[in-house]
């Protein structure tokens, strides 16, 4: 018996550009990443050579000397420490370019990877500003460059066009308003005086630029991808999710942990920890970009975010059992014996962990599959009937036909063709469009 079906197309329409444009495309691609990177190196070039100056408080200067590290080694690490951000962006941006530079959305989102990795960063341009004061006009204009590629990347992601296309307002908008808030050391006089007079805007700013970020990638998915598209849209969400949570969890050090807070303190936490948990956060969202782009292994993504969810709910609920039967188990075990802490709580609930922890994950990646995954469910449910079918049916008529209604209903196809071999070596065909 053998079966054959004609899948639906899964379409991802990619501008190709060729001849005159192409030549263009790259020459300005080029220019373009090649300016930025030239001033982030000037800048990153004097914020090296102002290591020895300090902006510590008394109470960090003093912590560092406990350390016995200098002004000069502090600051360093903070350098090295930012450094890989935005060579990851520019980097990733470059790589995107060099293996799909004739297709349109690449071009377009290469170069918002390199403007946000290139020109998006604070104290760089204050070294450039103090140290190229000819130049400061420089800095706004750049800096709103990288603002615009920022504030713009999650209304174009992944086909480097605004959806919808008013949104580029709100890229300009927002890009505009992080200049004046952000970049006073380098504006004109008249123009501080407008960023102190919008102060109120920042509540705004800040909400908006929220929405943006959960709001614009949920109206692509939803309204106009392809389904190629939307599983780059799954990475890149998905990743920033994962990142943003790893960011505050970094974050939070700054209320638990002893000598936590950066603006007061200087100790391993402020220098090591934290840094490492906002570089490391931060470097999986142009990673998740670039593997959306290259679409290495795309797929494997809907994996991720299912386990992802399964153990991290199983997780917490056997961490509830776990404890919650500690509590309850000591406090009937203190009432029987008499005595505080019994070994045999802790052994009784690690065993009911062991014994919870497969039908859990079961009950619980069902629930996922049947939430957020209908047609992975649906499809199973399908299949499991069908092998229910195939033990108990002995009418070869019903089970063709319950074969290919199995086919149309996994797989969607256009039309279901099936061939049955007969003894004599001819075949019959059975065709169902």
């Amino acid at each position: 018996m053998e079966t054959t079906s004609t899948l639906k197309p899964q379409t991802n329409p990619t501008e190709i550009l060729d001849g005159r444009r192409l030549v263009v495309a790259r020459v300005s691609w080029i220019v373009f990443a090649a300016t930025l990177t030239l001033l982030q190196i000037l800048s990153q070039i004097a914020m090296l050579q102002q290591l020895p100056n300090s902006d510590l408080a008394p109470s960090q200067f003093a912590a560092l000397q406990a350390m016995g590290l200098s002004v000069q080694t502090y600051n360093f690490l903070r350098f090295l420490w930012e450094a890989p951000l935005a060579l990851a962006w520019g980097g990733l941006g470059l790589l995107i370019f060099l293996r799909k530079s004739n297709e349109r959305s690449a071009l377009v989102i290469s170069a918002l990877m390199v403007g946000n990795g290139m020109a998006g960063a604070i104290p760089p341009w204050q070294a450039f500003a103090a140290a190229y004061p000819n130049w400061v006009w420089v800095i706004p204009i750049a800096a709103l460059i990288g603002n615009l590629c920022i504030n713009s990347f999650f209304f174009v992601f992944p086909t480097g066009r605004f959806v919808p296309r008013w949104s580029i307002v709100i890229a300009i908008t927002f890009s505009a308003y992080n200049i004046l808030n952000s970049y006073a050391f380098a504006l004109p006089p008249p123009l501080v005086a407008l960023s102190k007079s919008t102060e109120w805007f920042f509540p705004i700013f800040a909400i908006g630029s929220l929405v943006t970020i959960i709001g614009a990638p949920i109206y692509r998915y939803r309204q106009v991808s392809t389904p190629l598209e939307r599983q780059q849209i799954k990475w890149v969400v998905f990743t920033v999710a994962f990142a943003f949570t790893l960011f505050a969890l970094t974050v939070s050090t700054v209320f638990w942990a002893p000598g936590g807070n950066p603006e007061q303190d200087v100790s391993f936490i402020t220098m090591y920890l934290q840094p490492f948990g906002w570089m490391f956060s931060l470097l999986l969202i142009p990673l998740s970009i670039a593997v959306s782009i290259l679409r290495y292994r795309l797929f494997d993504i809907d994996i991720i975010i299912r386990r992802t969810l399964t153990y991290a709910l199983v997780t917490a609920l056997l961490l509830g059992v776990f404890f919650g039967s500690i509590i309850l188990l000591q406090q009937i075990f203190s009432g029987l014996t008499g005595s505080g802490q019994n070994e045999i709580v802790t052994v009784l609930s690690t065993l009911a962990i062991a014994a919870l922890f497969v039908p859990l994950r079961n009950r619980v990646q069902n629930a996922i599959d049947k939430r957020f995954n209908r047609k992975k469910y649906d499809a199973q449910k399908v299949l499991a009937d069908f092998a229910n079918t195939v033990r108990d049916e002995t009418d070869l008529e019903k089970l063709t036909a319950r074969l290919m209604q199995v086919v149309d209903e996994t797989m969607e196809p256009r039309s279901v063709s099936l061939w049955l071999k007969k003894e004599g070596g001819r075949r019959r065909m059975t065709n169902d469009e």
